[in-house]
């Protein structure tokens, strides 16, 4: 039976939206949304989950092997970050004639290493909006998350059928005790983004990925009804995406942000409040995937200077809503025809990536 997550559905939307937000403004001089990163980590948090229930009896049971289960994750990532990586293109080839970027020379490899997922590692000097950096993804940045999630599918698929989904705990433990050491080290877990740090990616995905695979084995037993609980988590979380503490972020990642999931995970609406989880839903991952080509799009080529850094952000934010919703709606109907002549078909539960 098809089951709709659709409160997660809405988190998912709103936390992408906290990530637009979040670079948006710091694109462009300031700062809304300061801890609006940790959005990433609930992606992943809903990504164990969802994907333990929509495969793990499947894999679990021979009826999915390893390529088919690629192939389904591949059609749902891929077409939209193709348009990423397409956009990122034409945004950077003009941005880095520019004085302010070292990086001419290689927007060419970063495109080649684009198509396969790969980070590419280069001091040259990537210019975004009034900012100059290096990032392992330069035309497109977040797509580093894409990368480590395709990555923490992989272990999914194997501990399934390899490992007969044993040994959770100590998964997660192993990931726990790293990311501690990191934060001890690095004063953030706040990595993989960056390379100097994208090492930091590894463990962060591995632990926040199991931890929404145990919720999933659990949010049965212990998952609340209420309606009120669950806005109150949500509304908490999005309260520390804005809140610049660094106390504030780990309990929000390593406590708060599984308790929303877990306390959401049972939440359904009817009429109204059901299509605006949907919509939300179904934004959310064109808007992450998307959001950052689009601001430079917009920045070198949409003569928005006239305008105060707030209204321009405001702006930008609502161009980028509409062309997410739009781009949901053509990468169904892709997706649905690149499913065509698969023996697996794809479900219709929530997905992020």
């Amino acid at each position: 039976m098809k089951i709709r997550f659709s409160a997660l559905d809405g988190i998912r939307g709103l936390a992408a939206l906290a990530v637009m937000l979040l670079h948006f403004s710091s694109l462009s001089g300031f700062v809304w949304m300061p801890r609006a990163w940790m959005a990433v980590d609930l992606f992943f948090i809903m990504s164990g989950f969802v994907l333990m229930h929509s495969y793990s009896q499947k894999i679990g049971g021979g009826q999915l092997d390893f390529l088919r289960f690629y192939k389904v994750r591949l059609v749902r990532l891929m077409p939209l970050y193709i348009v990423g990586l397409f956009l990122g293109y034409l945004s950077m080839s003009y941005s880095c004639s520019l004085p302010v970027g070292t990086c001419e020379q290689n927007v060419i490899p970063a495109v080649v290493y684009g198509v396969f997922v790969l980070p590419y590692f280069t001091e040259a000097m990537w210019p975004i909006g009034v900012n100059a950096a290096v990032y392992p993804f330069p035309l497109n940045s977040p797509a580093w998350s894409l990368f480590f999630e395709l990555f923490v599918n992989l272990i999914f698929f194997f501990w399934i059928a390899k490992v007969k989904s044993r040994h959770l705990w100590l998964v997660i433990c192993l990931a726990f005790f790293v990311l501690v050491g990191v934060y001890i080290l690095n004063g953030s877990v706040n990595g993989g983004w960056g390379g100097n740090n994208f090492y930091v990616g590894f463990p962060r995905v591995i632990y926040h990925f199991f931890i929404g695979v145990l919720i999933y084995t659990q949010y049965q037993k212990y998952g609340f009804n209420s309606k009120l609980i669950a806005f109150i988590s949500v509304a908490l979380l999005m309260t520390a995406f804005a809140f610049n503490s660094s106390l504030v972020s780990m309990f929000s990642l390593f406590i708060l942000a599984p308790f929303v999931v877990l306390a959401n995970a049972k939440i359904t609406f009817n009429g109204y409040a059901e299509r605006v989880c949907t919509w939300l839903g179904d934004i959310s991952y064109p808007l992450y995937i998307l959001h950052w080509p689009i601001f430079q799009l917009l920045y070198v080529f949409g003569h928005l200077e006239h305008l105060s850094p707030t209204v321009r952000v405001t702006v930008m934010a609502l161009i980028a809503i509409t062309l997410a919703w739009l781009l949901s709606i053509a990468d169904k109907n892709i997706r649905a025809k690149l499913s065509v002549n698969s023996t697996v078909v794809l479900k219709a539960q929530p997905e992020k990536s």
